[in-house]
């Protein structure tokens, strides 16, 4: 690692993959970690390949709103409905990120399938929790950028890039109108 290098905003991203070298502490190998460099640091964020998905996600939402658009970007310290706050024209906006494979609908809900979550299973964010769910169609690297208002107590949304569908409007919705935009088509 070049701690030498340093950088203001987060460009630097690296995929690590042990190549099953090192161990946990329970004896079983480590997953590909995603790293972030900033600010003269890396930042590790995850050993589990699940997650990465989500976090390289994130990073990219974030890259995304901070360097392209010029947007400030924070992340919570601690447990919130919401992975980042954005401001855009002088409004903070909680934005939950979320990552899909299949390029036709994405999971908007929390918790688990098994018994972990005090037996709720899986289920919505509550309406007041976020401002806007930004879904990452990661095969074709668009972006959904949805009102939670929008998403009523559905735990998944179907989208598509046709004409008329419900979703389109927030297609790359980076102005991050509660109205989306008008139709686009391919």
């Amino acid at each position: 690692i070049d701690r030498n290098r340093t950088n203001n905003n987060i460009q630097n991203l690296e995929l690590v993959d042990h190549h099953n070298n090192l161990l946990h502490r329970d004896g079983k190998n480590y997953e590909p970690i995603l790293r972030i460099y900033t600010e003269g640091v890396w930042i590790q964020m995850s050993y589990q390949t699940n997650l990465i998905s989500g976090e390289k996600s994130e990073v990219i939402f974030m890259s995304k709103c901070f360097v392209d658009l010029g947007y400030m970007v924070s992340r919570p310290i601690g447990t919130t409905h919401y992975d980042l706050i954005v401001e855009v024209d002088n409004k903070c906006l909680r934005v939950q990120v979320k990552s899909s494979h299949n390029s036709t609908e994405a999971l908007i809900c929390k918790g688990t399938n098994g018994n972990g979550n005090k037996g709720k299973g899986k289920y919505p964010y509550p309406e007041d929790s976020i401002d806007f769910f930004a879904i990452h169609d990661v095969p074709n690297n668009e972006w959904f950028i949805i009102p939670r208002s929008m998403t009523g107590d559905s735990k998944k949304i179907r989208y598509s890039y046709k004409k008329g569908t419900k979703y389109i409007k927030y297609w790359n919705n980076w102005e991050f109108n509660p109205n989306g935009k008008e139709e686009t088509i391919i």
